[in-house]
């Protein structure tokens, strides 16, 4: 945020002309019809507050936790009190420093375009950095787009106690030490949109077969490297908008030979930088969980309107405002949050099963639990 804080409003360096922009995390925020989101709260449920709540790999979910009861039962309770605030707070300041779209620039082509050469920083997934790799980008030559891990916190919260704690090599196992400001930093890895098949299993040989066959043609070696790593500069067209193709996460050793991205057109030295950080993420122990099994599909979408509409409305409340505002939030969620996940019930129609997202959570919680 320092640095964010810092640049934002200040001319460009390069050309003395441009006016920085201190954050472009917040675009689809900005953006109601982007993937449908209607006003959500994308960067603060999965980036800013796995960065408080998760610690370990053995925490199931950012958004809740397993809590058991006097008589021995285990409920699953929603994160919500200082953890949550911290998140409203870092989230609201990201709003104060955010680019907003023209009017009428919500498509995906320009979405597609996160860095337009004036924002400080964007938290974005990382295959879109894959278009400003390619030999006609804007930026070619100048080195002025890099990519890294996301950001993370120096505060994170005591499952235990509810308390947020100062970030250190015992509460937080997996944080790194930033020398240049002195602390422990938390920061979970995101991955979103992660590939997986299934088949039922009433279903006959010929469909079983059927479905080994076509998961096994869209994940084979060569198949796979045709669409993680396009040739630079592709293009497609959906809904007669034509925006350059960004790949998809490189999962295979294959993928990360650095030699098949210089023969497809990409900068060495970009294309450098991405897959070690790319690298990085899939190795390490320290993973955001998805929340969509447990949340998402029951509730989460109402959930997030909530914490979007407050966002929102708060830029213009004086501070006694949005501590009265936070406090009527966290009640409306506790309410809502506790009702969806004891309620609600995921079909999960190809495996014939039908399962409350309480059940799963108690199962990724226990590890031994079977549905």
């Amino acid at each position: 945020m320092r640095l964010q804080s810092f640049f934002h409003g200040m001319k460009d360096p390069v050309d003395n002309e441009t006016d920085l922009v201190g954050s472009c995390a917040l675009l689809s925020d900005f953006c109601p019809s982007f993937m449908n989101h209607d006003g959500d709260a994308y960067v603060l449920q999965n980036y800013v507050l796995p960065s408080i709540t998760l610690t370990n790999e053995r925490q199931v979910s950012a958004q809740y936790y397993l809590k058991t009861q006097k008589d021995g039962t285990e409920s699953v309770e929603p994160i919500l009190g200082e953890a949550f605030k911290e998140a409203l707070r870092i989230t609201r300041e990201q709003f104060s420093f955010a680019a907003t779209p023209p009017e009428g620039e919500c498509s995906w082509l320009k979405f597609s375009q996160p860095w337009p050469g004036n924002c400080v920083q964007s938290i974005q997934t990382s295959s879109l950095y894959l278009r400003h790799l390619s030999p006609d980008s804007n930026f070619k030559g100048k080195r002025r787009i890099g990519i890294g891990l996301k950001p993370g916190s120096t505060k994170v919260l005591d499952r235990k106690t509810g308390r947020l704690v100062e970030c250190n090599e015992e509460s937080c196992p997996h944080a790194v030490y930033h020398e240049d400001i002195g602390k422990w930093v938390n920061s979970p890895i995101t991955h979103s949109f992660p590939l997986f098949g299934a088949v039922s299993r009433y279903a006959g040989n010929l469909e079983k077969n059927v479905t080994t066959q076509f998961l096994n043609f869209i994940t084979n070696k060569q198949n796979s490297l045709d669409y993680t790593i396009p040739i630079a500069n592709t293009t497609v067209n959906r809904s007669n908008v034509t925006y350059p193709m960004r790949g998809i996460f490189p999962f295979r050793y294959s993928h990360f030979n650095l030699s098949i991205w210089l023969s497809k057109g990409y900068d060495e030295e970009s294309a450098k930088e991405y897959l070690h950080f790319m690298n990085k993420s899939l190795t390490s122990k320290h993973q955001s969980p998805l929340e969509g099994l447990t949340s998402y599909s029951c509730g989460q979408k109402a959930v997030s309107e909530k914490i979007y509409n407050f966002l929102y409305s708060s830029q213009s409340m004086t501070e006694l405002q949005i501590e009265y505002n936070v406090e009527q939030l966290t009640a409306d969620l506790q309410s809502l949050m506790t009702t969806k996940m004891n309620q609600c019930t995921i079909a999960l129609e190809l495996l014939d099963i039908k399962v409350s997202p309480k059940e799963i959570y108690i199962a990724l919680s226990n590890r031994n639990a079977k549905l």
